[in-house]
């Protein structure tokens, strides 16, 4: 029996909010704030001050918005004054007191494949493990003359068809040239490439599921409705008497995805910690027993290493994460809960990364940061993007 999926997409405190569904389970939370401006997005932005301190160079995107441009990164240093007009993509919300992070790197994403203006080479997402189906991918650019530019092959490739594939290359192709002459002639502050939103990247990830998709959004809903889907996707208008927002109980949803405490059924809690440098988690026992006769100790690390992987895809932490077990010192204990969390964390469409343990026994993990941590969008206003 194949797995069923379900997105939806409805408001809630002023922020759009994207979930996804596998069989009924919750998969997946996406919450993007009220501002005119996403991930993926490219404007022609005004260069405002330079930083020398640190090679970088503040990018006014949209009037009163700005981003930061690493000009070390970009190859730039030395070659930007005040008042410059320069194309910038959006690589990184905005997150406390950190601006969006910018960079003249673009890529254009489609399904199967990344475009890479900037690199003439063909690179394979390192999730695909399997040494035949990495080279198959190779040989299916084998022949092709990169004009300027280079492919990411993505994780979604794995098995899809050489004819997919290469009508994708195409497609972004011919999205690349169009978009190099809007570049020749928009003014500042234009957005001359909208990168997708959330629950647009997930459309094109399960297309060829069976897929259900709801919103109380009318816009949005017109909008998908308008696209070419096969006959597994079902789109539905939601407008009953009761919000949306209240029939999926997104209180009490957000409350769980946010709170400092998270309980576990075997008795255990983990305890989550957002900090300025990295993320602290740790497991503890709670009232469960844990004596070297009772077995609640490994239930309690396994059902912990399961749920930290859920938590930290659910509230989109990132950078450096730290893991606490409880009483995890023996090597193939730890490779068992790593593994069990390895298995997880390819749910996930961040890169993440075991670090492995240290000397005193503590999990290191780093994940991918571009999206602002849920705890942070649903703050009252985020300051970072103004000044």
């Amino acid at each position: 029996m194949s797995d069923k999926y379900r997105i939806v997409i409805t408001e809630y405190k002023d922020r759009l909010v994207t979930l996804l569904y596998e069989n009924d389970r919750i998969l997946n939370v996406f919450a993007e704030e009220n501002v005119p401006y996403y991930v993926g997005d490219i404007f022609m932005g005004k260069v405002i001050r330079l930083d020398k301190g640190s090679s970088g160079a503040f990018i006014e995107i949209s009037p009163g918005y700005y981003g930061y441009l690493n000009l070390r990164d970009n190859n730039l240093e030395g070659r930007l004054k005040p008042e410059d007009i320069i194309p910038v993509q959006i690589n990184n919300d905005a997150i406390k007191t950190k601006k969006a992070g910018l960079t003249t790197e673009f890529l254009i994403d489609g399904k199967y494949l990344l475009l890479s203006p900037s690199k003439e080479v063909i690179g394979i997402s390192s999730k695909i493990k399997n040494k035949a189906e990495r080279q198959r991918l190779r040989d299916i650019f084998q022949d092709t003359e990169l004009d300027g530019y280079g492919f990411v092959i993505r994780t979604m490739a794995k098995d899809a068809s050489e004819d997919d594939i290469r009508k994708e290359a195409e497609e972004l192709d011919k999205t690349w040239k169009e978009l190099r002459q809007r570049i020749r002639i928009a003014p500042v502050y234009t957005r001359v490439y909208s990168g997708k939103r959330e629950y647009e990247k997930l459309l094109l990830l399960y297309e060829d599921k069976e897929l259900q998709i709801i919103t109380d959004n009318k816009k949005i809903y017109e909008e998908i409705s308008a696209l070419k889907h096969s006959e597994n996707i079902i789109t539905k208008y939601y407008d009953d008497v009761v919000p949306l927002k209240n029939l999926l109980n997104l209180d009490t949803l957000f409350s769980r995805f946010t709170k400092k405490i998270v309980w576990l059924r075997s008795g255990g809690f983990i305890v989550i910690e957002p900090t300025e440098a990295l993320v602290s988690i740790d497991v503890n026992s709670g009232k469960a027993d844990i004596s070297p006769k009772s077995k609640n100790k490994d239930m309690i690390n396994e059902e912990a290493a399961l749920e930290i992987m859920n938590q930290i895809r659910f509230r989109n932490l990132s950078g450096i994460i730290i893991v606490d077990f409880i009483d995890l010192v023996e090597p193939e204990e730890q490779e068992r809960i790593v593994d069990i969390m390895k298995k997880e964390a390819l749910r996930d469409s961040m890169r993440v990364d075991f670090q492995g343990f240290s000397q005193v026994n503590l999990l290191a993990i780093t994940r991918q940061k571009r999206r602002a941590p849920l705890h942070e969008v649903f703050k009252e206003e985020n300051e970072a993007a103004k000044i």
